[in-house]
């Protein structure tokens, strides 16, 4: 039977829940937009297995709503309303309007759609225009800083952006080491990569393009060169054993 709004143990539960809300939005709103069941379990304690109805009542107040379910555990983030560009770094911008304003078909894909859910800080599968370039291209924009990816068709869109080194594939790593292997920290050209490797001039031209856009290198008047390197940035690069 539900207490009634009188009794003690209806100010007891009100209370429980109104403490056990702070607590959650404290433990995760200034660090994070979004969490999971396991985070709630894991950072609040006991308080996060037993109090598990505090999402929920937290979204009936439209503070927290449920985006996705991976893995069976539920992902929570908080309403921060309809956000503007002043809400996104400038860098972020900066970034997004050099990704808009390129020569690849894919790069102005990915920021024409980026740009049009800025207000609502989620992309969806629905939102993009090729659904069937969406896997790649997230992977890419999510390597650039400009995503974290929620659930399989959807993206919450970062704030600040930043390349995440952690997220490069195998084949990424090796191309990156057979470049530094042959150029180190030297400048060098298109003609030059293909002249070393077994690259056509359009494959290389394309792997240069993205390593420029990850900020694993810069061009400069069509000449590249590394920004990073294995010692202080180990993840770059495919082992050596």
């Amino acid at each position: 039977m539900r207490p009634c709004r009188h009794c003690k143990e209806y100010w007891r539960r009100t209370i429980i829940c109104i403490t056990c809300s702070i607590s959650l939005i404290c433990v995760f709103a200034g660090t994070a937009r979004i969490f999971s069941s396991k985070d709630l379990k894991e950072k609040m304690g006991y308080i996060g297995s037993n109090f598990w109805r505090i999402p929920g009542k937290i979204q009936e107040r439209g503070i927290l709503e449920t985006i996705g379910i991976v893995r069976t555990m539920k992902i929570y983030m908080f309403s921060a309303g309809e956000l503007s560009e002043k809400d996104y770094t400038t860098g972020f911008i900066e970034a997004l309007n050099a990704l808009e304003e390129g020569n690849s078909t894919k790069d102005r894909r990915i920021g024409t759609a980026i740009r049009s859910c800025l207000r609502r800080g989620i992309i969806t599968l629905q939102d993009y225009t090729d659904a069937g370039k969406w896997n790649e291209e997230m992977k890419l924009a999510e390597q650039m800083g400009f995503v974290r990816r929620i659930t399989e068709d959807r993206c919450l869109i970062m704030q600040d952006v930043k390349p995440c080194f952690d997220l490069l594939d195998s084949g990424q790593k090796r191309r990156a080491r057979r470049l530094f292997d042959s150029f180190g920290e030297d400048a060098f050209s298109l003609e030059m990569v293909v002249a070393t490797m077994d690259y056509s001039s359009s494959t290389a031209s394309a792997y240069l393009h993205q390593f420029t856009l990850l900020r694993i290198l810069e061009c400069r008047k069509k000449m590249y060169q590394f920004l990073v390197n294995p010692k202080e940035h180990p993840e770059v690069f495919e082992d050596v054993a």
